[in-house]
């Protein structure tokens, strides 16, 4: 058979068309390749989390970024998400630094939280420790500066990750206010495991407020009541049974003794107690005797400076 040849003209454009194509190949490589980080996903040479961070924060890595301050200014992100710029205080006012937005952002950020204030102290711990060892004890004083050391690594890294998540430092102070949250009743389901049945969903940070003043006035008014009937019962089981009774003397104009006032008082708590419970349960469908859980599910953090 025949064999065409191929013109130099044909040879010159399918070497063209063999280079684009190579270029091209090489082009969405490199899109990807710098797509990956970006968004999140986890690809062979991904840089892996620093030893002593904690879980929670670890996912925040790869999550999305909260909108700071440092983006955009605070009254415009306050009004873009409708929540207030500044929070007003005798002491001096809170700026808006970030909204927290979503479940599993807010668990973050809480527990985040929760681990640097555990990582704070236990850094002042090793220092007193360290401070109250005798200057001839080199091994020991040792082996504590190097778990200062780690200690500090460790809470250098989470400090640094909280920041650029959620614009927290430790040069200021700070008030974090709920706009948003679900409360759940945790019952026991068929299987003996825990089942959650929500029960009443916060929509506002006043609403939310509200909730937890009178959550807290109800624990502390039972706590009250709780060491008063603690004490009470010391003091029947301490008491003789065959004590004789005062005499009485009997010209002595009638007076409202303490312990009438003691019996008062104890009704008195009893009674705002059961209308607490009573208006928690009828506001909120929240019961104090029950087990119940908070989802967090809008959250504003502000700060001002520090007072040193």
């Amino acid at each position: 058979m025949n064999q065409k040849r191929t013109s130099p003209s044909q040879l010159i454009i399918l070497i063209a068309v063999s280079a684009l194509v190579v270029l091209l190949a090489v082009g969405v490589g490199y899109t990807i390749g710098r797509q990956g980080p970006e968004t999140g996903v986890n690809t062979p040479g991904s840089p892996a989390v620093p030893e002593g961070t904690p879980a929670a924060t670890a996912e925040e890595a790869t999550a999305p970024k909260q909108e700071l301050q440092t983006e955009r200014t605070a009254s415009e992100i306050a009004e873009s998400r409708g929540v207030p710029a500044t929070l007003e205080d005798p002491s001096g006012s809170y700026e808006l630094v970030a909204v927290i937005e979503g479940e599993e952002a807010n668990r973050n950020l809480t527990n985040s939280l929760r681990v640097i204030g555990s990582q704070r102290q236990r850094l002042l711990g090793l220092s007193r420790q360290y401070d109250g060892l005798p200057a001839d004890s080199m091994k020991e004083r040792e082996l504590i500066a190097g778990e200062i050391l780690a200690a500090r690594q460790a809470l250098s890294r989470n400090l640094q990750l909280v920041a650029r998540t959620y614009g927290y430092t430790l040069k200021n102070e700070y008030r974090l206010v709920t706009h948003r949250a679900s409360l759940f009743l945790i019952a026991m389901g068929e299987d003996e495991k825990p089942v959650l049945e929500r029960v009443y969903e916060f929509t506002s940070a006043a609403s939310y407020a509200n909730f937890l003043k009178m959550r807290d006035d109800y624990l502390l008014l039972s706590v009250a009541a709780a060491k008063k009937a603690a004490l009470e019962n010391s003091a029947d089981a301490s008491a003789p049974e065959d004590a004789t009774p005062a005499a009485e003397t009997p010209e002595a104009e009638p007076t409202t003794s303490a312990e009438d006032n003691a019996d008062e008082i104890a009704m008195d708590n009893e009674a705002e107690l059961q209308r607490l419970r009573d208006e928690l349960i009828q506001t909120f469908k929240y019961d104090p005797g029950k087990n119940h859980q908070i989802t967090l599910m809008k959250t504003v953090l502000y700060a001002r400076p520090a007072k040193r």
